[in-house]
């Protein structure tokens, strides 16, 4: 196993009954890596990416992410991690600004309670301008 890996999957099997969706699939990437995966319709490529990013349970195997497991974990959490995925039919707010969309995402996880942003704290306001400007360079 390659220790500098940023995301390891060992002995990846995704299985829906008596079909293999992924067998036996091996990936090592590393820091500041960029790699591709390619395959013909029905390859296993989408149930791949959804079993990294929480959406599918995995049979047998290990995904690991900055050493950390990511097998027995909520969509919710592996987001958390920095893990997350996008769709090709892109949804977008229809009535937000493109700077908006962005926004939100970039907020996924708040610096701020939610009293704090009710309240609209000082903080708040700081953290959601800090946003704001994140944004911009997306």
């Amino acid at each position: 196993m390659d220790k500098e890996a940023l995301l390891t999957i060992d002995g990846l099997l995704i299985q829906f009954g008596g079909l293999k969706a992924v067998n036996n699939v091996d990936i090592h990437v590393n820091d500041k890596e960029f790699i591709g995966l390619i395959g013909p319709n029905g390859a296993g490529k989408t149930t791949l990416f959804n079993s990294i990013t929480g959406g599918v349970n995995i049979t047998a195997g290990e995904i690991k992410f900055n050493d950390k497991a990511l097998n027995k974990k909520r969509p919710d959490q592996i987001s958390r991690m920095g893990i997350s995925r996008t769709f090709q039919n892109i949804r977008l707010f229809s009535k937000m600004t493109a700077i908006e969309n962005i926004s939100i995402a970039i907020h996924s996880v708040p610096k701020y309670s939610i009293i704090e942003a009710m309240l609209r704290t000082p903080r708040a306001r700081v953290k959601d301008k800090e946003v704001r400007e994140q944004a911009q360079f997306f």
